[in-house]
């Protein structure tokens, strides 16, 4: 069984040690093979200067068929990163390359920090080639759009309101910008301070409390964390088996999803659900064969070490039911061509 871990994080010594946390618990979480006699797991690590090799879409850079054959090769992929690497940027491209591949080839995929954005941007515009031009790809305020130098610009050029994710893009014909597209995600800070951003944060909802607050209860105890509620709908899910309704992350996250984002209905349609969440937003997305946690995975948050370890569980699970049946079959047309001869 073929494994790729990517590393989507920058070569700091923070973010080495946070990549190689998350390799160790990705290999924790898979010894679960080993328990059904299934063949060894190989793990493939994947980053800015390697990622080139799995790469087939646009590459002119490498061997298209020999990626493919490489890409194709591979049976589980796991992402994480920088949770503020936007997938419109300069620094993510390959990396948003590689992911839109994951998802047309349907590819069972555990997308963390970094690796959400690109699955709610994937989402909502099937990641169209739009360079974002202000806040150095970051956006800005949309009253800065009137301001916006409109001369020379380059082709599929685009500004980003990032109050709501809407994207502009300028119409040289009549001189004009127009909506084209939205990333499905906004800058918290903007947003919050906007009185249109109310429109895109998550509504506002009553939490019913069980008896009284102990000891024992759910406190963030800085910033950078945050509470993740489970949804009624979902407790039963199995990406949330043995976790209880409501536990603490860390999220570095500048950025947050729109509850609702469901532009792309022929990608997204009924597929696309929202499995737990904070006061903010969207906090774990599952899309087909992808699970997205806004959060990283750390050891120091035990529920999200769960989440991982069950989406292991499941993967693995259904690959030995898909392998049991391919046999069968094969055995039943080897049985059926001997008694025609």
């Amino acid at each position: 069984m073929k494994i790729i871990i990517v590393n989507g994080y920058s070569s700091t010594a923070a973010g080495n040690d946070m990549f190689k946390r998350f390799v160790v618990i990705v290999k924790k979480a898979f010894e679960c093979i080993r328990t059904y006699g299934m063949e060894e797991a190989s793990f493939v690590i994947l980053d800015r200067k390697n990622i080139d090799t799995y790469i087939y879409m646009d590459n002119k850079k490498r061997d298209n068929t020999e990626a493919r054959r490489l890409f194709d090769s591979t049976d589980i992929i796991l992402m994480d990163g920088d949770a503020n690497l936007l997938p419109w940027t300069k620094p993510a491209a390959k990396f948003s390359i590689f992911f839109k591949q994951c998802k047309q080839c349907n590819k069972a995929l555990f997308a963390a920090g970094f690796a959400f954005y690109m699955l709610i941007y994937y989402c909502a515009t099937n990641f169209s080639p739009i360079k974002i031009l202000n806040g150095n790809g970051w956006g800005s305020k949309l009253e800065e759009l009137h301001k916006f130098p409109t001369e020379g610009l380059p082709s599929g050029a685009g500004f980003l309101d990032n109050e709501t994710g809407d994207i502009y893009t300028y119409n040289n014909n009549n001189n004009s910008w127009v909506p084209s597209a939205n990333t499905g995600l906004h800058y918290i800070r903007n947003a919050a301070s906007a009185v249109i951003g109310q429109f895109v944060q998550n509504v506002k909802v009553y939490r019913g409390k069980i008896g009284i607050r102990s000891i024992n209860d759910t406190y963030k105890s800085n910033e950078n964390e945050a509470i993740c509620f489970v949804k009624k709908s979902s407790v039963q899910h199995w990406a949330l088996l043995g976790l209880p309704k409501k536990f603490l992350v860390l999220e570095k996250n500048a950025w947050d999803s729109h509850p609702v984002n469901v532009t792309q209905a022929d990608i997204v349609g009924s597929n696309y659900h929202t499995l737990a969440d904070n006061e903010r937003g969207p906090n774990i997305i599952e899309h087909k064969n992808t699970l997205a946690t806004l959060f990283h995975v750390n050891p120091k948050y035990p529920e999200t070490v769960q989440i991982l370890t069950n989406f292991a569980i499941h993967i693995v699970n259904l690959i030995r039911v898909l392998l049991y049946l391919s046999i069968r079959v094969m055995e039943e047309l080897i049985i059926l061509w001997s008694l025609q001869r």
